[in-house]
């Protein structure tokens, strides 16, 4: 039982660290945003995934196998994320790039990168985006509405 405790509170103290470093970044309605992660360069690169809000399932980015997989991307964000330079992976550049900002897309992102070491053990790495959206929504025209 105490090992289960003294795990749990590493975790804790890991996540803490972690979202206590993630960046900051503000945008309005309509923009265009980047989200930026730095990795490790020249790294063999298994698996490199950005999602939303703590969710492994809610992809806004995913790229395997050397290829991006589109349709593993939510509805909310597909054709809306791309690589801010697709050959810049190989210097350790991971950041995307959200285009059209709505409200919904306030949250916090994490880029997770997993590497094949040359030794064979996999690396990981994490970094925290939290975003925030500010403008006003699209404007209504005037009439009545339905009760």
């Amino acid at each position: 039982m105490t090992l289960i405790f003294l795990l749990l509170i590493l975790q804790l103290v890991e996540l803490n660290s972690a979202l206590r470093d993630q960046q900051e970044v503000r945008g309005k309605l309509g923009q265009n945003v980047s989200l930026g992660c730095i990795g490790p360069r020249d790294a063999e690169i298994k698996l490199f995934t950005w999602t939303k809000n703590s969710s492994r399932r809610d992809y806004v980015y995913f790229y395997r196998k050397d290829r991006q997989y589109p349709s593993y991307q939510d509805d909310s964000v597909r054709g809306r994320v791309h690589l801010r330079e697709a050959s810049a992976m190989k210097d350790g550049d991971f950041s995307v790039v959200l285009l059209n900002l709505s409200m919904t897309d306030a949250g916090t992102y994490v880029c997770r990168i997993v590497t094949q070491n040359p030794g064979g053990a996999d690396g990981e790495f994490q970094s925290f985006v939290h975003l925030s959206v500010s403008g006003e929504g699209p404007s209504r025209t005037n009439g009545s509405t339905a009760s």
